[in-house]
């Protein structure tokens, strides 16, 4: 941000008509340390009058500008993007299975990644003999090593480094009432630490956002209500994570929950889907966030 100022205070300094120029000296009390969303209040409106007072080269104004748009939007860079169009998930980008079983569905307009498990209702976290914890304690490890998991689990994940703002968005189907769906970025190389959004099909809460690490799952946010996406149409759900640690939960659009966490400060590894219990057609799977 010193950096920004002092581009912003050079830019007109050079600028015509210094001596009657308020921008020679700025009388405007500082941001407070950390107030990023004050300071770039206070620069636009600084730009907006050096714009008006003609004051810096019209180029250098909006290199201004899009300074300011890349901090108030930091997701806009195109990380990860597979729409599964071409019918291949093992390249371009490459998915890796590890558990369960994994296929490309083109039939009809609905293409996406199929996961299917027909097993009872999952909602209580347990699944078969093992927790949540335990599946994701073993979650990247080779496939010949999960086969004990692969009746009641469904893994996939695919390396990526993400920035720790980011916005995840998966476009999916949901055609059962029961089981649960896991997504989100992950760390390291089990897989084991990451934000992960749940999604419990007519249960309650229907949704759930948890902070995943060595020291245990840390539920942030729930929504206590069902969240119904099995009605045959396509439904986006989406996480997205601000450079300050707040974080939302969007179903097709709609913030449902919120929260805010910090425990988890760099950068990502990759992205995961676990699906336990369900019956789910991924449409695409979409990262966006700052190029690392």
């Amino acid at each position: 941000m010193a950096a920004a100022i002092g581009l912003v205070l050079l830019a007109f300094a050079g600028g015509r008509a210094i001596a009657d120029s308020r921008y020679t000296e700025w009388e405007g009390a500082p941001p407070a340390s950390g107030d990023i969303e004050g300071f770039l209040t206070q620069l636009k409106a600084m730009i907006d009058e050096a714009d008006s007072a003609k004051a810096a080269n019209p180029l250098f104004i909006q290199d201004l500008r899009d300074l300011v748009a890349s901090y108030e939007n930091p997701m806009n860079a195109v990380l990860f993007s597979d729409d599964f169009r071409d019918g291949d998930f093992t390249r371009n980008p490459t998915w890796t299975v590890s558990a369960g079983e994994w296929r490309i569905d083109r039939r009809g307009s609905n293409t996406g990644l199929v996961s299917v498990i027909d097993t009872p209702d999952r909602r209580s976290g347990t699944i078969g003999n093992l927790t949540v914890r335990q599946v994701l304690d073993a979650l990247l490890l080779p496939q010949d090593q999960t086969q004990q998991y692969n009746e009641d689990v469904a893994s996939i994940y695919s390396p990526v480094r993400i920035s720790n703002s980011f916005r995840m968005t998966v476009a999916l189907a949901s055609t059962e009432r029961f089981g649960r769906l896991d997504f989100g970025p992950y760390q390291g190389r089990k897989g084991n630490t990451g934000y992960w959004v749940s999604y419990f099909p007519n249960a309650v809460p229907g949704l759930q956002l948890q902070r995943v690490t060595s020291q245990g799952i840390a539920t942030l946010a729930s929504y206590n209500k069902p969240v119904v996406l099995e009605d045959g149409r396509r439904h986006t759900i989406e996480l997205q994570r601000n450079p300050n640690g707040t974080m939302t939960v969007a179903v097709d659009g709609k913030v449902l929950l919120n929260a805010t966490d910090a425990a988890i400060m760099r950068p990502m590894d990759g992205v995961v889907i676990l699906n336990s219990g369900g019956h789910f057609i991924f449409n695409s799977v979409t990262v966006q966030g700052r190029k690392v």
